[in-house]
């Protein structure tokens, strides 16, 4: 298994201390899309896209959000150049984690292993989230994938839905289906993601490991 490998991560950030033009993509289903959202700018991607803003004024950013409801991998894999990477993307998360079955694992690798082949060479982030109604999430099967690849994750489970299970939240608050977060839940999920953005910019530089064989 390969190690959490930053390198990608931080020679994106670096072009953009540089004052540096970059494209910040997410690809997944409905909540990467920002259903239940109250606006468009609510949505945890464009909460991390303006992250990036903040963090690198000097450089000029472009917004690409590749989420289409009710998608998984399959679909994921077909439409990935045509939705997301036709915009050489610098950056991009990617979550399929409720839309996805254990037996997807393979379109799963193809769409990872299509984004880091890609001549833009994006830094690729995964996203697991959850529904909190069942609990299920594909992340167990998709961080294999990612760990092989040396890929950082975030996952909700781990994360909010523990918080949740504590007491700290109750699920209302976070989501009005069970499924799609709200304003709230959609902060939670974009705090999750600049936490390890955060730590990737103030981290110790590392070299980048070359694309393993397939999984």
């Amino acid at each position: 298994m390969a190690q959490m490998n930053l390198a990608r991560l931080q020679s994106c950030m670096a072009r953009a201390r540089r004052g540096g033009e970059l494209t910040i993509g997410f690809f997944g289903g409905s909540i990467t899309q920002g259903c239940a959202a109250s606006a468009p700018e609510r949505c945890y991607a464009y909460r991390v896209f303006r992250w990036w803003e903040a963090a690198f004024p000097m450089a000029r950013f472009h917004y690409v959000n590749a989420g289409i409801g009710g998608t998984g991998s399959h679909f994921g894999a077909a439409r990935a150049v045509e939705d997301l990477l036709m915009y050489q993307p610098d950056f991009v998360v990617v979550d399929f984690s409720v839309n996805d079955r254990e037996n997807e694992r393979e379109a799963y690798e193809g769409v990872l292993r299509r984004m880091l082949s890609w001549p833009s060479a994006p830094a690729v982030v995964l996203l697991n989230n959850i529904d909190y109604n069942t609990g299920y999430t594909a992340q167990d099967c998709h961080n294999q994938v990612g760990d092989w690849y040396g890929l950082p994750h975030v996952s909700l489970r781990d994360t909010v839905y523990r918080r949740m299970l504590a007491g700290e939240f109750t699920r209302e608050e976070l989501t009005p289906d069970g499924l799609h977060p709200s304003d709230k839940g959609h902060g939670l999920i974009a705090a999750e993601i600049t936490a390890l953005l955060e730590a990737a910019r103030t981290g110790p530089e590392e070299a980048e490991a070359p694309l393993p064989a397939p999984l």
